[in-house]
Parts: C-alpha cells; structure tokens; sequence
C-alpha cells in the first residue's frame, strides 16, 4: 500500500511539471488530515479484537463452545463495522479536500 501511495504522489507531481510544490502540499495536507481519523479507527478496531479474545476464551470453558463462537465472532465483525462507519465520514472529508486542493493547483497553473 505505502508503494502504491509513494508512485501515485510521483505520478501526481509529473502531472504538475514544474508546479509540484502545489500537489506536493495537498499530498502532505490529506495525509495529515487523514492521521487522526485512521489512529482511531485502528485503536477502536484493536479494542474490538481485544473484545473478541476476551470473548473466545471464555467461550472456550463452555460445554458448547462452536455456539458461543459464532456470535462472538459476529460481533467482533460489528464492531470493527462501527469503527468504519465511526471513521469513514471524515476521511471522506479529508479526500474531498485533497480535490479542492488539486482543483487550486490546477488553476494555478492556467490550465482550463
């Protein structure tokens, strides 16, 4: 993923020529917008897998373990779901200002 977004911030700055100060500041914008939202969404998602062990051990000392496990699981699978949904909204927001961004470098340059 990290070599995928390093390229694309290269393929990005070749569309600019000589202007890459411009989208190289939008790079650095959305990855700082997007750094908080995402530490989030990883803590709330470690906290769902925590959740989920703790459940899955106790299932373990149950005479119907595989019944226990289901459910569980299924709501370690709900709570990560929250933590998406918790998530998502601004790290939308955050791609919505990296397009404005690159629509002011673009004008910035002239082009149409």
């Amino acid at each position: 993923t990290e070599r995928c977004r390093q390229q694309f911030a290269v393929d990005l700055e070749g569309c600019f020529r000589s202007h890459v100060e411009c989208p190289r500041g939008c790079i650095t914008a959305v990855a700082e917008c997007q750094r908080a939202p995402k530490a989030d969404d990883e803590g709330c998602r470690l906290a769902c897998a925590s959740d989920l062990k703790v459940e899955l051990e106790q299932c373990r000392r149950r005479a119907d373990v595989h019944g226990c496990e289901g459910p569980a699981r299924v709501k370690g699978y709900k709570c990560k779901q929250q933590c998406s949904a918790h998530s998502q909204p601004k790290l939308q927001e955050c791609l919505g200002e990296f397009d404005d961004c690159l629509g002011v470098c673009i004008r910035a340059m002239g082009a149409p």
